[in-house]
């Protein structure tokens, strides 16, 4: 679980600090290789991915492919602005408001505002 908001922290500051506006939100791109290399060495690429399918499945990011080519399979990531402003707070107090706001049932995952 801390894992998860670690993660979705992370995210969020990604996406508010980037300068990609595509449909009235703010998106970043990159492999999810070169984010686990660049960003969290630590965490095995297979965890990554699998962390950010959990992530998009629970709806707290938004993945696209924002590409002008057909053939270019970059992934976009973009979040609401209620999960980037939680992301923020929790960075600014350096506390896992995300870790509390992530509650886990065995089947299900839910962000509770």
């Amino acid at each position: 679980m801390r894992l998860t908001a670690v993660i979705l922290r992370g995210l969020a500051f990604k996406v508010q600090n980037s300068k990609n506006i595509r449909d009235g939100r703010q998106w970043f791109y990159d492999p999810i290789d070169t984010i686990a290399k660049e960003r969290w060495p630590f965490i095995p690429p297979v965890t990554l991915h699998d962390t950010m399918d959990y992530l998009a499945e629970k709806n707290l990011i938004i993945r696209d492919r924002k590409n002008k080519k057909r053939y270019d399979r970059t992934t976009w990531y973009s979040m609401d602005q209620a999960v980037i402003n939680a992301a923020a707070e929790d960075r600014r107090s350096n506390t896992f408001i995300l870790q509390r706001r992530l509650h886990f049932s065995p089947c299900s995952t839910v962000f509770a505002e």
